[in-house]
């Protein structure tokens, strides 16, 4: 068997690389790990749980008047009537202990025009217990013309459980809560076809009754208790003792 015979076979030694295509090869073959690693760090991502995420009460703050100021183009304006009242829900919605008990809602009360809708809906995401909004009288109203073979009593269910959250949500929640806005400038009783309804009262109670956890519900009114008492029934004030935080805006002076 001649020379070139046993080289066509294979046994001859491999042929060095010059220093270029060894350059190249490492490379390529670099590229190639770190695709895979960012494969499994993707898919391990995907399959781990969602892990909750936490900000302290100055981070989220901070957070809430840039969103405030992006949004409305104007800053929020905190001072001495009202500084105290968004330091203690930064500490709530931030699941801080503070002045609030953090298994309640808020009941925010005060004067007409001291800024309780616009503190809330400051506070509507957030990582503790996101919520939704909608006034009172809204509620009412839609109670009194319900439309697209919507019931009553559908409506009323609609609001006495809790809501699923529109993905993607910034803190990962499943439902939201909600905020009541201006208890007590709804139509009492409302009327639908004859009957009459305290619509509040029956949607509070029953998102007592069905056991819903008391900080996904929040208030915002201009009553005192004798007021609430008057319109809704020692029931529901007994009710509201027990679901809520009162939170009280001592400004008499109104921003608007």
């Amino acid at each position: 068997m001649n020379p070139s015979q046993t080289q066509t076979n294979g046994n001859s030694p491999l042929p060095e690389l010059s220093e270029q295509e060894t350059q190249d090869l490492i490379l390529a073959a670099r590229k190639a790990k770190a695709h895979d690693i960012a494969r499994q760090e993707y898919w391990d991502k995907v399959r781990s749980e969602p892990q909750p995420i936490t900000l302290t009460p100055e981070v989220l703050g901070n957070s809430l008047l840039l969103n405030f100021h992006k949004q409305n183009g104007r800053e929020f304006i905190l001072d001495d009537m009202n500084i105290g009242v968004f330091n203690s829900l930064c500490k709530y919605f931030t699941g801080t202990p503070g002045e609030y008990d953090l298994t309640k809602g808020l009941m925010v009360c005060g004067n007409v025009g001291v800024g309780k809708t616009e503190m809330m809906r400051l506070f509507t995401t957030n990582p503790q217990a996101s919520f939704g909004f909608i006034g009172c009288r809204q509620i009412s109203d839609s109670y009194s013309f319900t439309a697209n073979n919507e019931s009553p009593e559908d409506m009323l269910r609609h609001y006495s459980v809790l809501r699923k959250a529109a993905k993607p949500h910034p803190y990962n929640c499943e439902q939201i809560g909600v905020c009541f806005d201006d208890l007590g400038t709804e139509t009492i009783p409302a009327m639908n076809y004859g009957n009459s309804k305290n619509v509040m009262a029956e949607i509070i109670m029953n998102r007592y009754d069905n056991r819903l956890p008391y900080n996904m519900t929040h208030i915002t009114t201009n009553l005192k208790g004798e007021m609430i008492k008057d319109l809704y029934g020692l029931r529901f004030l007994d009710r509201i003792r027990q679901m809520f935080n009162q939170v009280v805006f001592v400004s008499e002076k109104s921003r608007r």
